[in-house]
């Protein structure tokens, strides 16, 4: 049996259960709202995507320009040391030519030093042998084989570029002649060599020895 106050409990309970469906469908329409509001975020999206690909494209330009003044910055400082390596090995060579003609030079001047001192140390062996001839007077096999002697040894030096100097008729001159007498000779013509003392002797054109000679005044 139903009682008055069933009915009110009853008419309670369909009250909260419609209370709650409204919330429900409120909460509903909400969610609904939300789940709408992303459609407009995407809409917008692809346009900030266009944006940052414009500057994206910018930068890599920029980017290219950079790394072209950078190669042509690299390229002309590899060119400063191309011709800062080509000067020097340029000047390398130079030097080194120079070096060579200048050691060259050197050897031979050692060289012709060295023969002008064995010479110098030849020629009073030269003196001797015309002192000994001049006073042989007799003509015998002895004498005869001197002279041969003598002549064999200053042929062979004469081959390696040894010289006697004219003196004796020829004129006066510093470079070959030293003068030790000078006499008053009205036959000869002055700074004329009227006798020589001792021969002088030169090495391929320079003079070892000058020769001793009597000039007239």
């Amino acid at each position: 049996m139903i009682t008055e106050n069933d009915d009110v409990n009853n008419k309670n309970e369909e009250q909260e259960v419609n209370s709650e469906e409204k919330n429900e469908e409120a909460n509903n329409s909400l969610t609904a709202e939300e789940c709408e509001e992303p459609e407009t975020s995407e809409e917008i999206e692809p346009e900030v995507i266009e944006d940052e690909e414009i500057e994206l494209e910018s930068e890599e330009e920029l980017s290219s320009e950079e790394k072209i003044e950078f190669l042509t910055e690299e390229m002309e400082t590899l060119k400063e040391e191309r011709d800062k390596y080509y000067d020097q090995l340029t000047r390398l060579k130079a030097d080194f030519a120079n070096y060579r003609k200048r050691t060259k030079k050197e050897k031979k001047g050692l060289n012709l030093k060295a023969k002008i001192e064995v010479l110098e140390e030849i020629l009073p062996i030269i003196d001797n042998f015309e002192r000994a001839l001049e006073a042989t007077d007799k003509e015998d096999d002895f004498k005869q084989g001197i002279e041969k002697i003598y002549k064999h040894f200053v042929n062979t030096l004469n081959q390696q570029g040894l010289e006697a100097i004219e003196a004796e008729g020829k004129e006066f001159n510093p470079r070959y002649h030293e003068a030790i007498m000078q006499v008053n000779d009205t036959e000869e013509e002055s700074e004329i060599i009227v006798e020589e003392f001792q021969k002088g002797y030169m090495f391929k054109g320079k003079v070892i020895r000058p020769a001793m000679v009597k000039v007239a005044e």
